[in-house]
């Protein structure tokens, strides 16, 4: 997770990949949870990284993004390595990826087995294990996710966090301030930029509840749509954390 900075008070959290395309089944690995594969391959990756062969990498730190495809048949494909890696921990990197178990295929919003591509972080101090950090799970590969205020897809999510903590009354909610309160926010954006299926779970007063809710539906103006792998716009989830502590 990604966290923001407390605004008069509300402190909002936003996923590291806040979006995806409504009613998709993501690729599960070994067995997991749509939500958890990711997690569960990447501590898979670090048991099975040989660190013996980047050892001799001269002592030296490093520090780059990785990304892998997971095919329509559960298998592994076009690994990317950053280029301020090192050849010889690179190659282990790709060697390590290539070698996972198959994954289950993920499906579209079409009902197709796709392609969906993965990207994380990877952290290597000589002595050390290798810490690995998701950043991208489960993005179709073609999928332009929706803009914010036209920001860059990347962006939108921070973009949007902004938005939504510069424009929750709380002047509306001032007799609500003296109570803590924790809430994922989810919503749709649709083909058509219009929000719906607002739904606000956690211990947040109903008061509270309606001006996020009439707050997230504000916003429509401002999106927009994302687009498939074939060009196609289509409705897409967000969802924001919000957690609250009286001061």
């Amino acid at each position: 997770m990604a966290e923001g900075v407390p605004y008069q008070g509300i402190r909002l959290v936003h996923d590291v990949n806040p979006t995806q395309p409504a009613w998709v089944q993501h690729p599960r690995f070994q067995g997991s949870e749509q939500g958890s594969a990711f997690d569960s391959f990447l501590e898979w990756f670090k048991a099975n990284i040989s660190y013996r062969k980047i050892a001799d990498n001269r002592g030296v730190a490093v520090a780059g993004e990785v990304k892998f495809i997971v095919g329509p048949y559960g298998d592994i494909t076009s690994v990317e390595v950053e280029d301020e890696i090192p050849k010889k921990i690179a190659a282990e990197i790709k060697r390590t990826v290539m070698s996972s178990p198959p994954w289950t295929s993920g499906i579209n919003e079409h009902g197709r087995t796709s392609r969906y591509q993965y990207t994380f972080l990877l952290n290597y101090t000589p002595g050390s294990a290798a810490t690995v950090t998701a950043v991208i799970d489960a993005l179709p590969v073609g999928l332009q996710y929706p803009r914010f205020q036209s920001s860059e897809p990347e962006s939108s999510g921070a973009k949007f966090f902004e938005w939504l903590t510069a424009n929750t009354s709380l002047r509306e909610i001032a007799d609500q301030l003296d109570v803590a309160w924790a809430a994922k926010v989810t919503f749709i954006v649709s083909r058509t930029k219009s929000i719906y299926g607002v739904e606000i779970d956690g211990n947040v007063p109903k008061k509270i509840a309606d001006v996020i809710e009439h707050t997230v539906r504000s916003s429509e103006r401002f999106w927009t749509p994302a687009i498939d792998e074939n060009g196609i716009k289509i409705n897409s989830r967000y969802a924001v954390r919000l957690n609250y502590t009286p001061e």
